[in-house]
C-alpha cells in the first residue's frame, strides 16, 4: 500500500506533467484525478502546479475553501474555444451530407443545413481568393529583373548626369521627339522604316534594347488605352510573367522568355505610347539587371508630340 509520501510524490510528478487535457478533465468533471485518502496526492499536485518545492508531510491535508486550485479564467476560455471550434468544424463537415440526404429523400432541407452549406461555400470562395492573392504576391516578389522603383516620368534635361553613366550614348527620335540614353556595349541597328524607334544589340547578341513611340490605335475615338496595352503585354504567350505593375500613366511587365529575361515599360502621354523593351540572357543578370532603372531615368518625353 502506498505511503503518504509516495502519494505526495505521485501527485507532485503528476502536477509537473500537467497538460491541457488534465485541466480539461478538472473543469469538466470537477474532481481530482484519483481517490486520495488523507489528501497527500492532492497536496503534492497543487504544490507542483503552483511552483512550490517538493515538501511531503505525513499530516493529512485539511479541507479548506482555499486549498484547491481550479483552472484560471484564461485556461477555461481556451478550453471552451477549442471545444467550440471542434463543434463548428464537425457541424460544417456534416452539413453537405445532411443536404444530400434530405434531397435524395425528397425532403426539404432544414434551415440550419442550408445556412451551414452557404457558410461552407463562402469559406471556399474566400480561401480560393486568398490563395490566389498570396500566389500573386509571391510571384511579384521573385521578379528576375531589377525591381522598378516608382521613377518619375519628369526626366531632367541632362539625363547622362542623372544616371551617372557619362559614357552612355544618346538616341533622339525625330518622328516622336523623344530622347533616351543607352550603354556603349549596345550597337544601334538603325531606325525602323516608319521612323518610330530603333533597336540596339550587344556584340554577342545576349542583350537587346528596343525603344519606340506609337500613336496607332483601332479605337473609334482615336484614344489609346493604357490598361488594354497592359493586358496585351501580360497575355503574351511567350512570356512567363513574374512582375507586373499598372499605374495611371505607365505600366511595367517583367518575366522570362525562354532563357532570357524581359523587361518592358510603356508610358501613355499626350495620346502617345513611349516605351522600351530590354531582353537579356538570364545568366548575365549581374551585368544587365540595373539597366531598366537607368534607361527609365534617361528617357525624355516631349511636353507636346511632334
Amino acid at each position: 500500500m502506498p505511503t503518504p509520501t509516495d502519494n505526495y510524490r505521485n501527485g507532485y510528478e503528476e502536477g509537473k506533467n500537467r497538460t491541457l487535457g488534465s485541466v480539461a478533465a478538472e473543469v469538466m468533471f470537477a474532481q481530482m484525478l484519483r481517490d486520495d485518502p488523507g489528501g497527500h496526492f492532492k497536496r503534492g499536485y497543487q504544490d507542483a502546479i503552483n511552483g512550490r518545492p517538493f515538501a511531503p508531510s505525513l499530516q493529512p491535508t485539511r479541507s479548506t475553501p482555499s486549498s484547491g486550485r481550479s483552472p484560471n479564467f484564461i485556461e477555461a476560455l481556451l478550453i471552451g474555444y477549442f471545444m467550440a471550434v471542434f463543434w463548428i468544424i464537425k457541424e460544417l463537415v456534416k452539413a453537405p451530407f445532411q443536404l444530400i440526404g434530405s434531397l435524395s429523400r425528397g425532403e426539404k432541407p432544414a434551415v440550419w443545413v442550408i445556412v451551414r452549406n452557404v457558410i461552407i461555400v463562402g469559406l471556399t470562395v474566400a480561401l480560393t481568393w486568398w490563395a490566389h492573392h498570396v500566389n500573386e504576391m509571391q510571384a511579384s516578389s521573385t521578379a528576375p529583373s531589377a525591381m522598378p522603383t516608382i521613377i518619375s516620368e519628369r526626366a531632367t534635361s541632362k539625363p547622362q548626369s542623372e544616371s551617372g553613366q557619362n559614357n552612355w550614348r544618346q538616341y533622339h527620335n525625330g518622328r516622336f521627339g523623344f530622347t533616351v540614353s543607352y550603354p556603349p556595349f549596345l550597337n544601334a541597328q538603325g531606325e525602323s522604316a516608319n521612323g518610330d524607334g530603333q533597336e540596339f544589340v550587344s556584340e554577342d547578341g545576349s542583350a537587346r534594347l528596343a525603344v519606340w513611340g506609337s500613336s496607332l490605335t483601332l479605337s473609334p475615338d482615336g484614344k489609346l488605352d493604357l490598361a488594354e496595352e497592359f493586358r496585351s503585354a501580360v497575355a503574351d504567350p511567350r512570356l512567363s510573367v513574374t512582375y507586373k505593375l499598372l499605374r495611371k500613366e505607365f505600366f511595367v511587365v517583367s518575366g522570362y522568355v525562354g532563357e532570357n529575361i524581359l523587361y518592358r515599360r510603356e508610358t501613355l502621354k499626350n495620346n502617345v505610347f513611349w516605351g522600351f523593351r530590354l531582353t537579356y540572357d538570364r545568366n548575365k543578370r549581374a551585368q544587365y539587371d540595373d539597366l531598366p532603372a537607368t534607361i527609365t531615368r534617361t528617357l525624355v518625353i516631349p511636353e507636346t508630340p511632334n
